[in-house]
Formats: C-alpha cells, sequence, structure tokens
C-alpha cells in the first residue's frame, strides 16, 4: 500500500460513484481506501490510535473529514442541530488527526482535502459558512514540506459560490465528474509526492 486514502463518506465513494477513476488510475499507484461512511473526526482519529493502519507505510495519505453530515449535519430530524460539533471543534479534531498522522507515520506526507461545499436547504444553511471558516485555519496546518492542503472549492463552484452542476449527487457528495475534479487538481502534488 503505498498511499491511503482516509477519511469518511466522500473518500470512502471513491470505490462508488468515482470507482471508474479509481480503478484506472489510484489502483495502479498502489492505493487502498481507509474511507467510512458517516466517520466522525473523533471515528477517524479513534482508527489510527487504535492500530487499523499499524504495519503500513504509506508515502502518502489523502485525507478528507469532517463536512457534511458526519461532523457539522445530522440529518435526523430529532437531533438537535445545535448540539452539532461546531467549527472550532471539527478544526481540532482535524488538527489532532493530522498530529496522529504525522506522529506515527514520520515519512508518509499527507495531503489534507480542505471542506468541500456543502448545500441543504431544510436544516443547515450555515454549514458551508462554517466550512470556509474551517478552511481558513485547517491551510495554515499545511507546512507544504509534510503537510499540504487542497482546497476543492473554487473547482466546484461558480462566480456566485453556487455549485456547479453535475458534480454533485446530492448536495454533499460527488458525482464521477465531482471526483474527475478533485483528481485533476490533486494530481501534480499526489505524483510529485509517490515518487
Amino acid at each position: 500500500i503505498k498511499a491511503v486514502f482516509l477519511g469518511a463518506s466522500i473518500t470512502n465513494f471513491w470505490g462508488g460513484d468515482g470507482k471508474q477513476l479509481w480503478d484506472s488510475y489510484y489502483v495502479g499507484k498502489g492505493a487502498s481506501n481507509y474511507g467510512i461512511p458517516g466517520d466522525s473526526t473523533s471515528n477517524v482519529l479513534w482508527r489510527i490510535q487504535n492500530k487499523e493502519m499499524d504495519g503500513l507505510n504509506p508515502k502518502v495519505f489523502v485525507f478528507s473529514c469532517g463536512a457534511g453530515y458526519n461532523s457539522l449535519h445530522n440529518p435526523d430530524p430529532k437531533v438537535d442541530p445545535k448540539t452539532q460539533p461546531s467549527g472550532p471543534e471539527v478544526l481540532r479534531g482535524l488538527e489532532e488527526i493530522i498530529k496522529e498522522l504525522r506522529s506515527k507515520f514520520t515519512v508518509s506526507k499527507v495531503i489534507v482535502i480542505g471542506h468541500t461545499p456543502y448545500h441543504d436547504d431544510d436544516r443547515r444553511k450555515d454549514v458551508s459558512e462554517v466550512s470556509k471558516q474551517i478552511n481558513v485555519e485547517l491551510k495554515k496546518f499545511a507546512d507544504e514540506k509534510d503537510v499540504f492542503f487542497l482546497d476543492l472549492t473554487p473547482h466546484l463552484v461558480d462566480s456566485k459560490g453556487q455549485q456547479l452542476p453535475g458534480l454533485f449527487k446530492d448536495g454533499l457528495h460527488f458525482t464521477l465528474e465531482g471526483y474527475k475534479v478533485w483528481h485533476q487538481v490533486m494530481n501534480p502534488l499526489f505524483e510529485r509526492l509517490m515518487k
């Protein structure tokens, strides 16, 4: 395993909507998908701390977690939105994950994918705004030596900040076209770090 994709459903669905691209490119690069739908930042941190990836020595981790349902929004109408984690709490979780990866996998590089634009008319109209604020702070964790930050948002929205048609299937998760955008933006850095 030379590259580990780690995170929640957006990561996991490389094996679903993004499967064509995953199979044609990432499988040949030795990539393995450790995304679990619904995982929060605390879930991902627990997995790293509790030996799920022990014994691996990947060149690169590609990490995406915290946007949408899994951390900033719960679609269950019985759940009070006020009990959801705040932006600073999600950011702290992301920071801890980055620290844990760097501590356990000292030679591996980490590509952190910023929160992507999320659209939900019904419950939490502020999620994308919170995600934008998280991205501003998350970028500060990147030293461009061992940790790298990629913000896909400018490539996924129009001039008014609205999601581009055809890239999202449900306001949060990508279609194959959305995964193609992720791939195109990340590919030069990924190729460089995989050498």
